[in-house]
């Protein structure tokens, strides 16, 4: 077993061959290929292995940086480049892609004036694009690739920390919310992101959530197998709470995490998923028309949506969730120049939700 920590993961395969290949193929994955076994990680290592002529960067989204190898990377693969989504801290701290210099200086110069008024708009532009009915993924595209710009100048971490963020996020999770308590600026919070966010009179009748309250709310959050009753409105409908824009925010910022690396260089980006992983494939698609492939061995779409329901999340964070995930699909099957759904199963899904039948 081929180990792929942290530093190792970042070194390029050893080829015995000389010379360059005429095609240089950017591979993209999503918690399979080269982690897990089957599947999708045995059609990848198959496909690699068959190509031999051509050579290959595996780019891998990764549940954690603690995950190891199960394989052995082919000769052709000239370079390996690792983002866990989850248990870390600073976003790319363990990748190569970023120089430290760079992320120690962008962290400096980051203020909460470039937050709110270069990365608010745009993310306020991406919630309401996630969520609108005449959803279009042309556009959604060109704002990934405006995030993606910003990114480039300010710092991710420190962006998503930001009082202007928070606020933002607030703002559009609460607005189905039509009480006098639902805006962001009738919860005084003196930390949104630590457990005391809330201050309120108990003695007051028309009171916000108590402190005490808040945080049994955050609690089953964080054990979400642990059923929440819905919260609902006069009119019997699910209203998002504080605790669905806090949970989200949190999604968004490990979700999103593959706007914050430089685009890959590659003839080909082909991705494994019409999922998170695909989104180097758009934006290079963007930047720099680099030729897209998307191959789908299952839907990502609906393996989402069945892993959905055995998930104790609220409705409302479900749907926020279920959303995301459709927006990211539809925009690349949009920007795909080609689409291989492996059988016809998965073509009709991929038709349903915006692939056209002549690619």
């Amino acid at each position: 077993m081929a180990d792929m920590g942290q530093v190792v993961m970042q070194q390029p395969v050893a080829r015995d061959r000389s010379g360059p290949s005429d095609l240089h193929v950017v591979l993209t994955t999503e918690g399979t290929y080269p982690h897990f076994r089957g599947g999708v990680s045995t059609w990848c290592e198959a496909m690699m292995r068959g190509l031999p002529e051509t050579d290959f960067t595996v780019w891998a989204l990764m549940m954690n940086p603690f995950i190891s190898s199960q394989y052995v990377l082919p000769r052709n693969v000239k370079r390996f480049v690792g983002l866990p989504l989850w248990g870390t801290e600073e976003p790319v701290e363990y990748t190569s892609e970023v120089p430290a210099a760079k992320v120690i200086y962008l962290a400096r110069r980051t203020r909460e004036t470039q937050a709110k008024e270069g990365f608010v708009p745009l993310l306020k532009e991406l919630l309401t694009e996630i969520g609108s009915a005449d959803f279009d993924p042309g556009h959604f595209g060109q704002i990934l690739y405006q995030l993606h710009l910003y990114f480039r100048e300010n710092d991710y971490r420190a962006t998503f920390r930001s009082r202007a963020t928070w606020d933002a996020v607030t703002e559009v999770f609460l607005r189905a919310n039509t009480s006098e308590h639902s805006t962001a600026e009738d919860y005084e919070t003196s930390d949104p992101h630590g457990e005391e966010i809330i201050d309120a009179d108990d003695n007051n009748p028309e009171r916000g959530p108590s402190r005490a309250e808040a945080r049994d709310l955050f609690r089953q959050f964080r054990n979400p197998d642990q059923p929440q009753p819905p919260q609902n409105g006069s009119n019997g409908e699910h209203l998002p709470s504080l605790n669905d824009a806090t949970e989200g925010l949190r999604w968004l910022y490990r979700l999103m995490m593959p706007l914050n690396v430089p685009i890959p260089e590659a003839d080909v980006i082909h991705s494994s998923a019409a999922g998170f992983c695909a989104i180097p494939g758009i934006l290079a698609k963007v930047e720099k028309g680099t030729p897209f492939l998307l191959t789908e061995h299952g839907v990502y779409m609906r393996e989402q949506y069945l892993a959905m329901a055995r998930y104790g999340f609220p409705y409302y964070l479900k749907k926020f969730l279920v959303q995301m995930i459709a927006a990211i699909s539809r925009t690349a099957f949009y920007y795909a120049d080609q689409i291989s759904p492996v059988c016809e199963f998965n073509a009709r899904w991929e038709l349903r939700n915006g692939a056209e039948r002549d690619r």
